[in-house]
């Protein structure tokens, strides 16, 4: 139900003009129902789990090389660095990592990983899903897809993947920088 008089007066216009132009009446309102959304999407999941944060400075290459020394030491490590800054404005998608084929092969993480409230169970997390795709490309299979039933089943091989996915659930909208609760100060 809607009781806000700004909008309801705004609506008219917004229907005449087909969607386009500015209304500020009918934004605040869809703004509010996103951000009530929000909220009521958060409550669904219950209390956002406690982790280790990767702290202040990240060190993305002894990380990486944590994550491969322990877990994938059978295959060549690729290369690895940090994708180009977004310049801190919202996103509306976020690709955390992205793996590329070659001579030599390549990872390269999302800046925003690198904020010092991220949990660390999550980047490494993201760390072990390319070298899934590095793994893959070293073990072809004829027309086998990047997200491959194999390719997942290496991936929830991953020790906390469930607690991973569970902080990305929680912190999703923070990390595409989106305002709510969930965005706000340091936990």
């Amino acid at each position: 139900m809607v009781d806000d008089h700004d909008c309801l007066a705004a609506l008219p216009a917004w229907i005449a003009a087909h969607g386009r132009g500015r209304h500020p009446g009918i934004r605040a309102a869809l703004n509010r129902l996103a951000q009530t959304e929000r909220e009521r999407a958060l409550a669904r999941l219950g209390p956002a789990p406690v982790c280790e944060p990767v702290g202040a400075s990240v060190d993305l290459a002894a990380d990486f090389q944590r994550i491969h020394a322990t877990w994938f030491s059978d295959i060549p490590p690729p290369t690895i660095n940090w994708s180009r800054d977004t310049g801190g404005r919202q996103l509306r998608q976020i690709r955390y990592g992205s793996y590329r084929r070659g001579d030599p092969a390549r990872i390269m993480i999302h800046p925003r990983l690198a904020q010092p409230w991220v949990a660390r169970v999550f980047l490494d997390h993201v760390l072990w899903h390319e070298l899934c795709h590095h793994r893959q490309a070293l073990t072809p299979i004829s027309r086998e897809k990047p997200h491959s039933a194999r390719f997942r089943a290496w991936e929830r091989t991953f020790p906390d993947h469930a607690l991973a996915m569970r902080w990305e659930r929680h912190h999703r909208l923070r990390l595409l920088g989106a305002s709510g609760p969930e965005s706000g100060a340091d936990p």
